[in-house]
């Protein structure tokens, strides 16, 4: 299962969602996002079925995606920074 969300603040929160909720399907679970944060829809509107397929074959790991996304929240390039949130 391919989930494409907005690269924006509020797509990236529903990713983390469906990672959430993703126990619920017997499948892998992917996550494709869209060149300069665009949705899904506007890649097709504006840059055609081709950018679309770009899209879906770049997609990562839900997992990954997520994980990524929370150790961004840490530096993890010291030891004091793998304490605390940055920020």
């Amino acid at each position: 299962m391919i989930f494409t969300f907005d690269g924006d603040e509020a797509g990236q929160q529903a990713a983390i969602r469906a990672f959430n909720e993703a126990s619920q399907f017997n499948a892998q679970t992917y996550i494709a996002v869209g060149p300069d944060g665009m949705d899904p829809c506007d890649v097709r509107q504006h840059r055609g079925d081709d950018a679309v397929a770009q899209v879906i074959e770049s997609k990562a790991p839900l997992v990954e995606f997520v994980l990524r996304r929370r150790l961004a929240d840490w530096d993890l390039a010291t030891i004091e920074g793998g304490s605390e949130p940055c920020g």
